[in-house]
């Protein structure tokens, strides 16, 4: 082994030092047989390394050993695992060395550093106790050259391609069936170059790229994310929605930076905006870990340690065995992404033709509202009521999420609506108004579950109700407030929710803590935590407006 590693860094050495005008120059100019070479090399140096790994030290050549010593000698390897990461870093160096004197190409260069990447990842998790076993037993020769094969593929599918494919410069636009009767042959022949630049992004981003991340979830991105986890606490397995969202941002970082170099000048829109989305999304889930409600084994430890991991149980299972809320910051995320992209659009988009108002504003805010809205209900619910049983969850929950799906549309129409169209905006209100009463009613029936919780305790359902619908109160308040064009039924109409806002706020307070404490233990440096809370909460207050904000294009003259 060691002689045809010899031998192919010898061939190597001397394509690279040759004179380029020699025999076969035609033949080096097509393939990069220097580089193939350095491939070769690298993948055959792996193997031979990962052989060496486990070969023990025999024990007769340890001499001057006592026998208690010689059982702990069984564990002594013959190859020392630091070296093959040295050897991998002299391999990067010399690639790097190469590329610099143009001795290799570019794409070729990236899969030898992903070889050499692969090798340490694989010797990294060799090196980690959690991560060094397998189904059948401790890691093997055939498993390293797995986690190194699959991690190289892995990387060099993310990052070979825009090394690989040439860009191609086309319009964005794609011509009509008359236009294209009428084309010219450049004309066609671009049309042909965009189909075919279409089938490759393709081939890539729904066959090529997916097929590589389902093969290297169970042998590689799976241990890393517990070696991840490892530094937030106790190493433990990633659930299942963490691999996804994991999986899934990789893929759209990967299918991002793909159609970025392959189309720099236009085109591809469709699926940069869908990789984008896809990145976002899917760190989202990764960092948040959700999981649907009663999977996973009860929590014995009802704090956790930051607020990190009261929304993840990334490195801290026990403080929070399951992170359902965490569905709701990823469809908040969602619905932001899809505002700002363009699909979920609050604007009112004017015709220009005809200057009527956009028809489909009010069902692009729905849809962002059950999304936006109902996820952050969704998230402080699960906070605050985590550990209640399924029946006082559910209604609460519901009840919470409709409340803010109405304050959202509100919220929305509030902003982005004309001063002729406010009536709108008010007839919501209306309605909110009528549902808030109502779904408090249908909240508290958890009261009759036996073993609920006190309404106003840790998890009651009336202290979390009433948070959710002072915070969608204040948020149609700033809405209304931020307005350019207002007037005196707009201004109103913000104050009255300002002023429903600070009162759930303070129901909430004092109906937890009370007027005043009698046992001395709630305070802080002595005085009462409500009194504390009610300087809290004054701020809200400030979203208060008078007449003179009125703005001067809505003021009529006497």
């Amino acid at each position: 082994g060691a002689n045809v590693g010899t031998i192919l860094l010898g061939l190597v050495v001397g394509l690279a030092s040759r004179n380029p005008s020699g025999f076969g120059k035609s033949f080096l100019r097509k393939v990069d047989v220097c580089g193939v070479l350095l491939l070769a090399y690298s993948v055959h140096l792996t193997v031979y390394e990962f052989i060496l790994l486990n070969v023990h030290v025999p024990l007769h050549d340890l001499e001057g050993m006592d026998v208690s010593e010689s059982v702990e000698a069984e564990n002594i390897m013959v190859y020392n695992p630091l070296v093959s990461v040295g050897t991998a870093v002299l391999t990067v160096l010399l690639t790097a060395y190469m590329l610099q004197s143009k001795s290799i190409s570019n794409g070729m260069a990236v899969f030898v550093i992903s070889s050499c990447v692969g090798k340490i990842t694989a010797m990294g998790l060799k090196l980690v106790p959690q991560t060094a076993t397998t189904a059948t037993g401790p890691a093997g020769t055939a498993d390293l050259i797995k986690q190194a094969v699959l991690a190289s593929l892995i990387l060099a599918t993310v990052f070979a391609p825009p090394f690989i494919l040439k860009p191609v410069h086309i319009k964005s636009t794609a011509p009509t069936p008359r236009m294209k009767r009428n084309l010219g042959p450049a004309a066609k022949q671009n049309l042909e170059t965009s189909s075919h630049v279409q089938w490759n992004i393709i081939i890539y981003s729904l066959f090529l790229l997916p097929a590589m991340l389902v093969l290297s979830i169970p042998s590689v991105i799976k241990p890393l994310m517990m070696v991840i986890s490892s530094s937030f606490g106790e190493m433990v397995a990633p659930k299942a929605s963490e691999l996804i969202g994991f999986s899934i941002s990789l893929w759209g970082f990967a299918v991002l930076s793909m159609t970025s170099n392959y189309l720099p000048e236009g085109g591809g829109d469709i699926w940069k905006k869908i990789s984008a989305l896809t990145l976002l999304v899917g760190l989202g889930m990764a960092i948040t870990a959700p999981a649907l409600p009663g999977i996973g084994e009860p929590a014995e430890v009802v704090a956790p340690i930051n607020p990190y991991h009261a929304i993840s149980s990334l490195g801290n299972v026990e403080a929070r065995s399951e992170s359902a809320g965490g569905w709701g910051l990823v469809s908040a995320a969602l619905a932001t992404l899809l505002a700002l992209t363009g699909p979920l659009e609050l604007r009112d988009r004017k015709r220009s033709s005809t200057g009527r108002k956009d028809d489909g504003l009010f069902f692009r805010a729905m849809i962002f509202s059950l999304l936006f809205g109902g996820g952050v209900a969704w998230f402080i619910t699960m906070q605050c009521m985590s550990e209640e049983s399924f029946l006082p969850v559910f209604l609460t929950a519901t009840s919470c999420m409709a409340v803010a799906f109405f304050g959202t549309v509100a919220s929305v129409l509030g902003y982005f609506l004309n001063l002729d169209d406010f009536g709108e905006v008010i007839q919501i209100c209306t309605v909110m108004g009528g549902a808030v009463p109502v779904f408090m009613l249908i909240a508290g029936a958890s009261s009759l579950v036996e073993g609920a919780s006190d309404a106003f305790g840790m998890g009651g359902w009336l202290s979390t109700y009433l948070s959710v619908c002072s915070m969608v109160f204040l948020c149609f308040a700033f809405a209304v407030r931020s307005r350019q064009e207002k007037n005196a039924s707009s201004k109103s109409l913000g104050n009255t929710t300002c002023l429903c806002s600070w009162v759930c706020s303070i129901i909430v307070i004092y109906g937890k803590y009370g007027l005043a404490d009698l046992d001395g233990l709630g305070t802080v440096m002595g005085v009462p935590i409500s009194v504390v809370g009610t300087i809290m909460v004054a701020p809200i207050l400030l979203a208060l407006e008078g007449d003179s904000s009125e703005s001067p294009s809505s003021r009529q003259r006497l």
